[in-house]
């Protein structure tokens, strides 16, 4: 190692340039722990030391290194009003000029009053957060977690520029009124809704665990187009779906009778049991787990059988092969008032529309005002909220069945025939089926969902259902809407202010055998199929369909 140089008083030392901070993106994840990440633009990733971040950006640490291993950080351009600007144009401060109150006598200014902030405005805020990993590429063939949080806060911002005035009464002409020129700015209240909603958009590990079996079994193939086996079975309660149908028939008609025989009710039959709560019940059952699922089963097999060859044919094509599906498992979207005020919140307030020594009601005032709720009033505020949600999963299937191999020989049998229709028609016995049609246990499915575990281990062995990539998605957005409007002699005036926060986010499947089938639980008899088909696991235990 040679020695440090020292150099010369004047002495010019020449050396590469260097960057301002080291660029540690391809290091292992293991030896980051001591960094998160911000990226100031798209294309600039920078680690700096977690001691020394801003506490603004702090999120907790199990979340944060257990899923995420990037954190970017974009400032949005905004316009200059987004921000707020006073009356000659500049950036809004506390004693920024924002209009002008004129009165004025035989057509020249009389009295000119200044309408300042009067007050600190917190400023305005548009940025985006994001959370995810490096994934490889270009092309990009994986994908793990992803958390984006954007908001959008004008917390200043003004309206439109407005010249108002007392011009529209008797007596009040335009050398002899009262106006005001310039801006009208929001306050900053918005009743419940504070900035710490906007600022709690930090990740957690899973948030849409409640959608992963969904997913899984929206998007999974469905090779039985029909469900034959459970149907024959449930034949058997078919005479006492008939009966009770028919004895709630006869009763509604015997009570119907009654009602018109007697006209106070004051004789009592039999029917009148038909309305108590047992037997409501009883119908209600009946109908929902009897005739439902009878009706819909007589429905998929008659689709089976008039689309039998359409149907042979693409699973035929889709048996053995990836198949990209798509499906929307929830959408709301509601809009709800908060809150309502009978005067405007904003500056100026219905105060400063009042003409020095003029009460409410006077005809030299700019505002109209009103009597509302006993108040007087010179306008309202409305302050409205609209959510709405989006979750969708999105995921690359593939399963295998030999009978509809057409590489195999006898594929063309007469056997094979019969077994792939058998497939289609759900006439298959296995124990799927065979706890579907034990009694009681769509309760038990109700608390601990282990029909569903027996599915997914059915579509494991029996049909071989993997997933090259399996993705649940989510797009939550929230508007917050401020809407002013004011009663002015001239006209009414109405304006509104909105924040705006949208998270999107992205949720991986454990493995290719779905959520909550991580690595350690696969088998070796699913590591072998999985070998076979091309699959493999990534250092950060995603899938790597190995393309």
């Amino acid at each position: 190692m040679g020695l440090r140089h020292t150099p010369k008083p004047g002495e010019v030392i020449l050396s590469p340039q260097r960057p301002r901070r080291r660029d540690v993106s391809r290091r292992p994840l293991d030896k980051l722990s001591n960094f998160f990440w911000i990226s100031h633009t798209p294309k600039k990733i920078f680690a700096f030391d977690r001691r020394h971040r801003h506490s603004s950006d702090s999120i907790p640490e199990e979340n944060f290194y257990g899923t995420f291993s990037r954190y970017r950080k974009i400032v949005h351009n905004k316009p200059a009003d987004f921000y707020g600007v006073d009356f000659t144009g500049k950036p809004l401060g506390s004693n920024s000029l924002i209009g002008k109150f004129i009165r004025y006598r035989l057509g020249k200014p009389s009295r000119i009053v200044n309408k300042f902030v009067g007050g600190t405005l917190p400023l305005s805020d548009a940025l985006q957060q994001t959370w995810d990993q490096k994934n490889p590429g270009p092309p990009y063939r994986s994908g793990g977690p992803f958390f984006s949080a954007e908001m959008s806060l004008p917390q200043s911002q003004n309206s439109h520029y407005v010249n108002v005035s007392n011009l529209g009464y008797s007596g009040v002409t335009s050398d002899e009124r009262a106006t005001y020129q310039g801006y009208i700015i929001d306050n900053g209240f918005w009743d419940t809704d504070t900035i710490s909603n906007y600022r709690s958009g930090k990740p957690s590990a899973r948030v849409l665990t409640a959608y992963h079996t969904l997913a899984w079994d929206r998007l999974k193939p469905q090779i039985a187009k029909a469900n034959v086996g459970q149907f024959i079975y449930e034949l058997k309660d078919l005479p006492h779906m008939l009966r009770t149908t028919s004895e709630g028939f006869a009763h509604a008609w015997e009570q119907d009778a009654t009602r018109i025989r007697d006209s106070v009710g004051s004789k009592f039959s039999k029917s009148v049991e038909f309305m108590q709560p047992r037997n409501a019940a009883d119908h209600f059952l009946n109908h929902q787990f009897g005739w439902v699922p009878f009706v819909s089963d007589l429905q998929s097999m008659i689709h089976v059988y008039f689309e039998s060859r359409d149907l042979l044919i693409r699973t035929v094509k889709e048996n053995g092969r990836w198949v990209r599906k798509r499906r929307v498992l929830e959408t709301t979207d509601t809009d709800t008032l908060v809150n309502h005020f009978d005067t405007p919140s904003c500056i100026p307030g219905q105060s400063d529309f009042i003409v020095n020594g003029q009460g409410h009601q006077s005809d030299q005032n700019i505002m109209d005002f009103r009597v509302v709720n006993g108040f007087n009033s010179g306008g309202s505020t409305d302050i409205r909220i609209r959510e709405t949600k989006t979750v969708w999963a999105v995921g690359s299937f593939r399963f295998y069945r030999p009978e509809f191999d057409d590489n195999l020989i006898g594929f063309e049998s007469q056997l094979a025939n019969i077994q792939r229709l058998l497939t289609l028609y759900g006439a298959r016995i296995n124990p799927t089926t065979l706890w579907k049609i034990t009694p009681w246990t769509w309760l038990v499915d109700w608390f601990v969902h282990l029909g569903d575990f027996i599915q997914h281990w059915d579509d494991f062995v029996n049909d071989g259902i993997v997933a090259k990539y399996l993705y649940v998605c989510q797009t939550y957005r929230r508007d917050v809407t401020k809407t002013v409007q004011f009663y002015f002699k001239s006209g009414t005036f109405a304006h509104s202010w909105q924040r705006s926060f949208v998270t999107k986010r992205r949720e991986p499947a454990d493995s290719p055998y779905g959520f909550n089938r991580p690595w350690s639980s696969i088998t070796p008899n699913q590591w072998a199929i999985l070998g076979a088909i091309g699959l493999g696991r990534t250092p950060n235990s995603r899938i790597n369909t190995g393309l």
